[in-house]
């Protein structure tokens, strides 16, 4: 799955083969935070985020710990 996914994004971005990964910790040391989410297929995973318990199964619920983290999200959330 994981594979697939890697092609599908390559595709779609361009042929992109390198990207940067950062852990949670890292992420709540910004100063500011900005979460882009656009698509029907994102309303789930930003209202969980932004509403569901924070959990380790899903490390983007950490975001609400921060104190400055902008939410940019299109009207299906």
């Amino acid at each position: 799955e994981t594979v697939q996914r890697s092609a599908r994004a390559r595709a779609e971005w361009g042929g992109c083969t390198e990207a940067l990964t950062m852990g949670v910790a890292t992420i709540l040391e910004a100063r500011r935070i900005v979460v882009l989410a656009f698509g029907a297929e994102k309303a789930i995973a930003v209202a969980r985020a932004r509403r569901g318990p924070e959990t380790a199964d899903f490390p983007a619920s950490f975001l609400r710990r921060h104190p400055r983290v902008a939410w940019y999200v299109d009207g299906h959330e």
